[in-house]
């Protein structure tokens, strides 16, 4: 759907007393009929001068020949259709958020939500509430939460968007609306760009750092649009992606550094490399990032080596193979893994053990479980 101009339907008389008709549709004015002189009876001329302006119900009355009623008729037909178009549109009338339900009334089961600037379809009236289709979402809203007819669509026009969808393997993005200009980037097959306006051949598009672009009509479909609802299934998966997100961000927060000592880097490549040595990189990081943490927490010794070499604790450090390890140099790898763990970087959150997947409910990385 194109975005929607539209401005008052008016009869202007002319200069020379030639009634010029403007037909108003959904993309603005349509037509400027102009009706010659003979086109007005000489009541009509006499009663107004050669440039007033006035409305259809100013014009009631006048008598008017064939060819300026059927102009006026056209008038009248556009306004109808506008009048429908509009009937059949609501935009959300909220500050926040409104509650979308399955049934017309305010204990049935919630089907979603509509938010700020949200519009759609009216797709059913009853007492009160509107069932309404935003999007996915499907459902009943009451009625002094929405705007309706001639409201709703200045809303919509004050806060849609056009939206120009590719619809071409690759799509040549121009610095001008110009076959043979400079080439400004490339957009892909269902790739959405901002579009700014249609000219002709061409849709001019936003594109980033305040730049435009121009793209051929011929390979984009171009829709206006507004914000829709959301179901309960969306806001839902919302919710648990923003939580994911959280704990993802609070897993990898930096836990600053560690001052060193000696060799305490070797020492905790040598034991990486023991622990996870064939375990991905993720895998050798959650290994250092465990013996730090130790480290940090009052419940383990406050150094390096006195967490490494502590008895029961960690085996290869007990049997030689950290020394052996130690001695020959521990990969690059390995040594990258420790020098992040010590700077403060985790993958584990402030997880102080690790053992074989399935030991304990935890952090699954490679073949160890973090807890």
């Amino acid at each position: 759907m194109r975005k929607m101009n539209r401005r008052p339907l008016r009869y202007t008389i002319a200069s020379g007393f030639m009634a010029a008709v403007l037909v108003a549709g959904p993309m603005g004015v349509l037509a400027n009929e102009t009706v010659p002189e003979s086109g007005v009876t000489a009541g009509a001329t006499t009663c107004l001068s050669c440039t007033e302006s006035i409305t259809i119900s100013d014009i009631e009355g006048i008598e008017l020949t064939a060819g300026a009623a059927t102009a006026v008729a056209a008038v009248d037909e556009s306004a109808e259709q506008i009048a429908l178009e509009q009937s059949k549109i609501f935009m959300a009338n909220v500050e926040d958020a409104v509650n979308v339900r399955t049934e017309p009334n305010e204990e049935a089961e919630l089907a979603g939500k509509l938010f700020k600037d949200c519009g759609g379809e009216i797709l059913e009236e009853t007492e009160g509430w509107t069932k309404i289709k935003s999007g996915a979402l499907e459902g009943w809203v009451k009625n002094d939460f929405l705007l309706f007819d001639s409201k709703a669509a200045e809303l919509r026009k004050e806060v849609g968007s056009l939206t120009a969808t590719v619809e071409t393997e690759a799509l040549r993005i121009r610095t001008e609306a110009d076959e043979n200009s400079e080439i400004y980037d490339l957009a892909e097959l269902g790739e959405e760009l901002e579009a700014v306006e249609e000219a002709g051949d061409w849709v001019k598009v936003e594109l980033p750092n305040d730049q435009v672009g121009y793209v051929s009509a011929d390979y984009v479909s171009v829709e206006f649009s507004v914000d829709s609802g959301k179901t309960m299934e969306q806001i839902e998966a919302e919710e648990e992606a923003k939580r994911k997100a959280a704990e993802e961000a609070e897993r990898k927060k930096n836990r600053g550094a560690v001052a060193t000592a000696g060799n305490d880097v070797a020492l905790l490549a040598a034991l990486i490399q023991c622990e996870a040595g064939s375990q991905p990189y993720e895998g050798k990081l959650a290994v250092g990032a465990v013996v730090m943490n130790r480290v940090r927490s009052g419940a383990y010794p406050n150094s390096i080596q006195a967490v490494i070499t502590a008895p029961g604790q960690f085996p290869p450090a007990v049997d030689g193979k950290v020394a052996s390890v130690l001695a020959s140099g521990a990969s690059a790898s390995c040594v990258q893994a420790a020098q992040e763990a010590i700077n403060g970087a985790s993958n584990v959150g402030g997880a102080l053990h690790f053992g074989g997947v399935g030991k304990a409910a935890g952090i699954v990385i490679g073949g160890h479980v973090f807890y």
